[in-house]
């Protein structure tokens, strides 16, 4: 009995041992190296990374048009270009198709919702990077700032357009 004790204290003698070492010689200067943001302090463009700046304000087009009950869905369904009929199994989803199908489509239906939410967010990133490259937050080469502002308000206009040609109707109703 008195040698297993012995192999007890033993093992447990080791493993305190080896966690104090490793307590010990581990890392205390630990530097924080971010990889998925921007440090605006540590970030200097050049004429490379332009299109990657401006590129953050066009990202919300795809989302306008081709995410999940968009604005493609709306015209396409509106217009009789497609069809999404009632099936036995599903489809029916509380009306929506129907109510796009027939133009009584309310403020409630997540085409309406998501056309405006996702469109605004495009409007917001436009007027961002506008903003940004006015105040110099974002050093550009000065013969880029003028061309890039007007890339960025006609981008900005498109957005816009979206909002009157899909929303415009549905005050006069």
């Amino acid at each position: 009995m008195k040698k297993h004790y012995i192999r007890q204290v033993g093992r447990v003698g080791t493993v305190l041992l080896f966690s104090l070492t490793l307590l010990f010689a581990s890392c205390t200067d630990l530097k924080d190296e971010s990889f998925d943001n921007i440090i605006a302090s540590q970030f200097s463009p050049d004429e490379s990374d332009l299109a990657a700046l401006k590129g953050a304000a066009y990202v919300n087009w795809r989302e306008v048009m081709l995410q999940w009950n968009g604005l493609h869905r709306a015209n396409e369904v509106t217009a009789d270009q497609a069809v999404i009929p009632a099936r036995p199994n599903g489809w029916v989803d509380g009306g929506v198709y129907r109510r796009l199908h027939e133009h009584k489509w309310t403020t409630d239906d997540d085409v309406v919702i998501n056309t405006w939410n996702r469109t605004y967010a495009g409007i917001t990133n436009c007027n961002r990077i506008i903003y940004q490259v006015e105040e110099k937050i974002i050093p550009v080469p000065e013969e880029e700032i003028e061309s890039l502002i007007a890339e960025i308000k006609l981008l900005r206009a498109s957005y816009y357009w979206v909002l009157i040609d899909f929303f415009w109707q549905c005050s006069y109703n």
